[in-house]
């Protein structure tokens, strides 16, 4: 058969197929089909960009008393700081104020230019209802269609922060490593540290090294705030302040042990200090702490006992000496202290003494890795009878 006599039958065919019902039905089951798809992705679409969810979640961590989940349900921008802890004690005294046996989640809403859902809630014995707002925010992680709802914190945070710290210190805030949340320059001796936006509240604020800290206490409450460390008094880092408290610690409670039963060599006492001076110094300060607490030229001064002694209101201040590398410990405190002598054949009658006794204990340290040395210790007492 020629060649175009097979390609005008070939066309027939063809001509044929799109006139048959079967191509009809296959067009329509395909059209069908393409608009389910279309319709299915719609209405996905359109429910995972619904807020709902994420407030349903953040309000029942909130009633439940989840404060952990409600941090990670929190919108974080770029060099944004949200402290967990001081957050999650923000959220605990806000759920204070909450009696909530029934509640009530609206409808997405615009409030002051924000997206945000209302949730009221009931209290059944009062019939008051109180209105637990939810803001939220919303961005693309991981589709340029689908977005990923956040809770918007916006209120609740100031903007610039900006903290000048010597170079090679790291900055924390409230014990806690901040620099990897902000924007960091050096300019000569100096690390300018730059957080776009942070959480309202009460700050430690470090600047912090192998031996020393700078330390100062800020409340933030307000935008465009700059703090330069630079020039604060060195005190001793986080490491050594937890040794030298802890040494010192040691030190009161054999101290007063040594005064109250007349022992200036008590073993545990001496075992604390490893150099000679200091050994005697301490010795020194027991007798001189003995002479407050006993009469010392009463005839029944022997049979007296410290039948009571508590020590109070005591403060710390750590100074760090960066010539001569020494820590100084200034120990402030109070004690009352009532002696008393035991009754004896020869006299029914009891003769005691007491008082309150205001003391500072200066102990000056070195360290050497984890070891503290002390190397220095006075004490000044002003006793009042």
């Amino acid at each position: 058969m020629p060649v175009l006599e097979k390609g005008a039958e070939m066309k027939d065919k063809i001509k044929k197929i799109y006139k048959s019902k079967i191509f009809s039905l296959v067009f329509v089951i395909l059209f069908v089909a393409v608009c389910f798809g279309i319709g299915a992705s719609i209405a996905y679409i359109q429910h995972e960009s619904d807020p709902t969810e994420i407030v349903v979640s953040y309000f029942r961590a909130f009633v439940q008393g989840d404060y952990e989940k409600m941090y990670q349900c929190l919108y974080k921008e770029d060099n944004d700081y949200i402290d967990k802890k001081l957050y999650m004690e923000k959220m605990e005294k806000l759920r204070s104020g909450y009696i909530i046996d029934s509640y009530d989640i609206g409808k997405v809403q615009e409030k002051d230019g924000r997206d945000c859902i209302v949730v009221k809630c009931k209290d059944a014995a009062s019939e008051k209802t109180k209105e637990f707002v939810v803001y939220v925010e919303s961005k693309h992680d991981n589709s340029i269609f689908i977005p990923t709802y956040y809770v918007d914190i916006s209120d609740m945070l100031v903007t610039a922060l900006k903290v000048t710290i010597p170079d090679g210190d790291t900055l924390q805030l409230n014990e806690t490593n901040a620099e990897k949340y902000a924007d960091i320059e050096t300019k000569d001796s100096s690390k300018i540290i730059s957080f776009n936006r942070i959480l309202v509240g009460s700050y430690k604020i470090s600047a912090t090294n192998n031996t020393y800290a700078l330390n100062k206490s800020i409340s933030i409450k307000k935008d465009n705030i700059s703090v330069d460390m630079q020039k604060m008094t060195p005190t001793a880092n986080s490491k050594y302040e937890k040794l030298i408290n802890s040494t010192n610690d040691k030190i009161v409670s054999q101290f007063y042990k040594a005064v109250r039963n007349r022992n200036p060599k008590k073993k545990e006492l001496l075992n604390i200090f490893s150099k000679k001076n200091t050994k005697k110094q301490i010795q020194k300060m027991v007798k001189e702490s003995q002479d407050i607490v006993y009469p010392p030229d009463d005839k029944y001064s022997s049979s007296y006992k410290v039948r009571s002694m508590k020590i109070y209101d005591e403060k710390n201040t750590i100074s760090y000496d960066k010539n001569k590398k020494q820590y100084k410990s200034v120990l402030k405190y109070s004690y009352d202290y009532t002696s008393s002598n035991d009754t004896s054949l020869a006299s029914s009658y009891i003769y005691s003494v007491s008082g309150t006794c205001n003391s500072t204990m200066t102990i000056v340290y070195t360290a050497n890795k984890d070891k503290m040395t002390i190397v220095d210790i006075k004490i000044k007492n002003k006793d009042k009878k």
